[in-house]
This record gives C-alpha cells, sequence and structure tokens, in this order.
C-alpha cells in the first residue's frame, strides 16, 4: 500500500492494517497523485524487462547465426609422404553441415577403394555443447597419382591441403678391382608443379657422413661414385642416402620439412686374404689359423683338411672354432698337433645373391642379376716335424755320401768298359798276348836306333 510520509512523499506501506470498508478515503487531489506515481513506476519496470528480453534475443540470433569454419588437420600447408605410406586428413565442420572431400577440384567418392576411405561422426568436444561434424579421409597405401591439393568443405566455409608423393628409386653396383662403381638414390615428388619444393641427397655408412673425397663423388642427382684404384673391397656394404624434401618458404608457411632415408649397396664377391704357403710346427705345439675375409654380403666361413670339411660341432673333436673380426668361425685353434695333423687346410668364403653384372636400357633401367653362391678360398700347407729332429741333418749327410759313392762306382765301372786298351784284339787272348810283345820289341828297336 501507498502512503505519504511526513515530508509529503509517497511512501509503500506493507504492513498497514486498513481494511477496505473502514479506509478512510483521501482527498481528490490526493487520489491523483497517488495515481500518477503507480504509472511512472510501472513504465520503468517495463522498460528494464524490454531491455532485458531485447539482449537475449540479440544474444540468441548471434549464437544462432556463427558457424564453425572448418578446419583440416594436420595443420599445415604441404603434407609429404612416400610411396606406400598412410595418408590421414581430419576435417571439421559445423554440426548442422554436410562435409564433401574433393581433390583437384574432384569431388571424392565414398569407398572409392580399398585403400581409400572417408568416415564421418561427430567430435566430442567435451563442453555438452553440440558436437562438431567430423570427415576422415584414410589412404591406407599411398601412390603416384594420389597426390595434388585436397579440399574439405560445407555450405559456408572450406579448407585445403596440398599432398606430395615423393618416390625414391635406388641403383646397386658391384666393386671390381680397378675399376669405377657407382650407386644411386632418385627422387621424383609428384605432382611436380605444387610449389617450389627440391630434394637434397647426403650419403652416409653406418650413420656417419662420408668425408673422404679421393674416394668418394657425390652427384647433386643423388649418385655416389666410387672411385677407381683408391677404392677397396673394404668399401663394399650399405650405404644410406638421407633425403630430404621442402623449399624456401618452409619456415613462412608452415609446411612441414620431409625427411626420407633409403640404402643402397656396394657388392663384392667373397676374398680371402691368402696364407703363407706352409707352417711347419714341432710335435705338441699348437696351430693357430685366421682367417681374413672381405666381401659383401658377409660370407659364411668354413674350413677344410684335405678337402674334408672340419664340422666343430662333432663330438670329440680337436678343433676350436671362434669369432675373428666379426665373422664366426674365422679362427682355427688345434692344440697338441701330431703327425696325424699334417695336410692342407683351407678357409673357404661362401656368399649368396651376390650382384654380378648390370646393364642399362635404352630407356635408361637398370637391370641387375645375382648370383646364387660366389666363393673363394685360401689353403695352407702344415708339417709337423718329430721328436728326433737332430736326426734330420744326420741322415741328409749320409744320404749324400750314399749317393755319391753309387755315382763314383757306376762311372768307374762304365769307364773301364769304354777303354779299347783294356780290349782284346779280334776277341782272342793270344793275339793279344803277341801284339803286346810287337809293341814291346818295335819299343827296343826305337831305343837303339835313337842311341847309334
Amino acid at each position: 500500500m501507498l502512503g505519504i510520509n511526513s515530508n509529503g512523499r509517497i511512501s509503500h506501506n506493507y504492513n498497514s492494517g486498513i481494511q477496505r470498508d473502514n479506509s478512510v478515503h483521501p482527498p481528490a487531489k490526493l487520489t491523483s497523485a497517488i495515481s500518477k506515481a503507480k504509472v511512472s513506476e510501472s513504465d520503468s519496470m517495463g522498460k528494464l524487462v524490454w531491455a532485458v528480453c531485447l539482449t537475449l534475443i540479440l544474444q540468441m540470433a548471434a549464437v544462432s547465426t556463427e558457424r564453425v569454419k572448418v578446419e583440416i588437420t594436420p595443420a599445415t600447408s604441404t603434407v609429404i609422404l612416400p610411396v606406400g605410406e598412410t595418408l590421414q586428413l581430419n576435417c571439421t565442420g559445423d554440426p548442422e553441415s554436410n562435409l564433401t572431400w574433393y581433390k583437384d577440384g574432384t569431388r571424392v567418392p565414398l569407398d572409392k577403394d580399398v585403400h581409400l576411405t572417408i568416415s564421418v561422426g561427430k567430435q566430442d568436444k567435451g563442453t555438452g555443447d553440440s558436437d562438431n561434424n567430423v570427415s576422415i579421409l584414410t589412404n591406407r597405401r599411398v601412390d603416384v597419382e594420389d597426390g595434388g591439393t585436397y579440399l574439405c568443405s560445407d555450405q559456408n566455409s572450406e579448407a585445403s591441403v596440398v599432398v606430395l608423393i615423393v618416390t625414391v628409386d635406388t641403383k646397386d653396383d658391384l666393386f671390381e678391382y680397378r675399376h669405377s662403381a657407382a650407386i644411386s638414390c632418385s627422387v621424383e615428388i609428384s605432382p611436380p608443379d605444387r610449389g617450389n619444393y627440391a630434394a637434397v641427397v647426403t650419403w652416409q655408412k653406418n650413420g656417419t657422413k662420408l668425408s673422404d673425397d679421393k674416394k668418394f663423388t657425390e652427384h647433386d642427382n643423388g649418385t655416389l661414385e666410387f672411385q677407381p684404384v683408391v677404392t677397396t673391397r673394404e668399401d663394399a656394404g650399405v650405404y644410406q642416402c638421407v633425403i630430404g624434401v621442402g623449399s624456401g618458404d618452409d619456415q613462412q608457411d608452415g609446411t612441414r620439412t620431409f625427411s626420407l632415408t633409403e640404402t643402397a649397396v656396394l657388392y663384392a664377391k667373397p676374398l680371402v686374404v691368402p696364407f703363407k704357403r706352409s707352417e711347419n710346427l714341432e710335435q705338441e705345439e699348437t696351430l693357430q689359423l685366421r682367417c681374413r675375409v672381405l666381401g659383401y654380403p658377409r660370407p659364411n666361413i668354413t674350413w677344410t683338411k684335405d678337402d674334408v670339411e672340419i664340422k666343430p660341432q662333432e663330438d670329440g673333436s680337436r678343433y676350436q672354432f671362434s669369432e675373428y673380426n666379426g665373422f664366426p668361425n674365422a679362427q682355427l685353434v688345434l692344440e697338441s698337433v701330431t703327425s696325424d695333423d699334417v695336410g692342407e687346410y683351407k678357409c673357404v668364403a661362401m656368399a649368396s645373391h651376390v650382384m654380378f653384372g648390370c646393364e642399362t636400357s635404352a630407356d635408361e633401367r637398370t637391370t641387375c642379376e645375382t648370383s646364387a653362391v660366389a666363393s673363394n678360398y685360401s689353403a695352407i700347407l702344415l708339417r709337423v716335424r718329430g721328436n728326433l729332429l737332430f736326426l734330420w741333418p744326420l741322415l741328409g749327410i749320409v744320404a749324400e755320401v750314399v749317393i755319391l759313392f753309387l755315382i763314383i762306382c757306376i762311372s768307374g765301372k762304365m769307364r773301364g768298359k769304354d777303354d779299347p786298351s783294356e780290349q782284346p784284339i779280334g776277341g782272342n787272348p793270344e793275339g793279344a798276348a803277341r801284339a803286346r810283345q810287337e809293341g814291346s820289341v818295335r819299343h827296343r828297336r826305337s831305343t837303339n836306333t835313337s842311341q847309334t
């Protein structure tokens, strides 16, 4: 209820106990003032309500007109992948819109093949609001023709990303002494017209960058050339070509620099470094043979004695095998040798699938052939001397004396048979005696004549 206070102002009186029938009617002027006050208060409240309602309506209108912008992740302008890798692009958009994928301006159909799929769902934002639409494009094994510009769009916005596919072709070679050799990694980027992208190839072996300029020459086209003479079989093996793909705008547009490592092989047929010709040991001494092998692929090593393979796994075997220079069974040890151990020992190195020749066709395609088995060996002769070593020189001297005596005797007999003075004339002994007498008479006559 309204009342008039002592200052003549209108005031509320919520505790008035005056009943309608018992109230005193105010004068006409007072009634008019009270009526105006009620109208003024009602207008203020109405304006406040309208302001609140208008604000809510504008906010609702702003919410209803605001839409989620289409975005693609990974958030980069270019994705670079090698052939055979998996491509996955996630596109998010407005909850009320439909997302569609395009590649180079052509719509990507659903379930194009077994490798390319598009799945559609909702993104859980965890806020209780309406979830965004999500469309995931997945290619499980990309090929050269999968490179291009991918675009995801709805009715109001769109986002795009460029996909580049990198193809690497490697070429192996075979080492031959005093001949040059070359291995290579050639790189192609598809499509080639999407930005200023280029590949840079650097070479490593066992994770270490090559530094010997006299032995290796790295060319800009990805070829690693081995110089003749200075290159040896020890240089054979697996080499890594590290490929980096990028452009000068990588730092500005957020492009992810791509790196890939491939391998190329310099093959070499196995070679066993020769032993010395022989090994002379005394009984009870130890034989130790070390087999040094070169070549790639790494060959397997076996040992033979007089062309019969020595099998270390046999029970009772006196031969001991161990690793040497990284090759299993490359060292052979035989303790307490005896005369039974005399013979020819061989270290045999055998490698499988060794490339032995390459040819380049007119269309610059290189094909290489491999041999099933390539082998090489080195042999050493073992001699074992007994405990009576001091007798060997004496026996040699006695043998020389006996041989010399026989030669003298035989020569004397042969000379006696060849002397004609010792032969009888006509084969008659009497004729021989008469000839001797006549010779003596002639000798005396010649003597007397000279004296006269």
